[in-house]
């Protein structure tokens, strides 16, 4: 099985009042179609950006990771990684990566999780995290929107940080405004018997300066 993902990296406050309710963005609204073309042109290495320059090629049983960075001339570097798994289905990766509950029991860093709003047509979501970052860093929280687009087994999966003036910005945890995490989940082309490959591509950019202030 083969997966790719796209990274750029730049509890729940509620208060009653028509205010709060008009300020409160549509989540179909947040994530849309040009999400999805510039996932896909980012896959295809088509958006027009500068070449990758590849960091790291590893291997282990049932597993092969790559990763490549290149530096962008007005935003953060972007990192962009290759993981192909053995023996998985794409609806695995997806649901692995997507589900946020899970993700508690295995990510050490995301401290809460809640969904703020969702799309009953689309899929799209606006989730809010919480992260925790080592003693020499502050704590970060994120209000993320998100969708799937499904393409027979093929899945592109966006998540990017967006606005939600609904949940108040605070001075501790620090609010991460730019942020851009996304996938492309497929089959692998070589299946014998019950074995499969899926493969994971994934960009990042990530404002190393902002994550470590204190």
């Amino acid at each position: 099985m083969m997966a790719s993902t796209f990274f750029i990296d730049e509890t729940l406050v509620s208060s009653g009042g028509s205010q709060l309710d008009d300020e409160r963005p549509n989540a179909a609204d947040l994530v849309t179609e040009e999400d999805l073309v510039y996932l896909h042109n980012l896959v295809e290495m088509k958006d027009g950006g500068p070449s990758w320059i590849q960091m790291m090629d590893r291997s282990t049983p049932g597993m092969t990771y790559q990763a490549w960075r290149r530096d962008i001339k007005d935003g953060p570097p972007q990192y962009r990684t290759r993981t192909v798994f053995e023996d998985a289905s794409p609806e695995i990766v997806r649901d692995f990566f997507w589900d946020d509950e899970f993700r508690l029991n295995w990510d050490d860093m995301l401290a809460c999780v809640a969904v703020v709003d969702e799309c009953p047509t689309t899929g799209s979501m606006v989730v809010h995290w919480l992260r925790k970052f080592p003693f020499f860093c502050s704590d970060r929280e994120y209000t993320i929107g998100r969708r799937i687009w499904e393409s027979g087994r093929s899945y592109y999966c966006v998540t990017k940080g967006v606005p939600y003036p609904s949940i108040p910005r605070r001075d501790k945890p620090r609010r991460v405004d730019l942020y851009y995490s996304s996938w492309f989940i497929r089959p692998g082309s070589l299946r014998l018997l019950s074995f499969s490959l899926v493969a994971l591509s994934n960009i990042s950019r990530i404002p190393l300066e902002s994550s470590l202030n204190f």
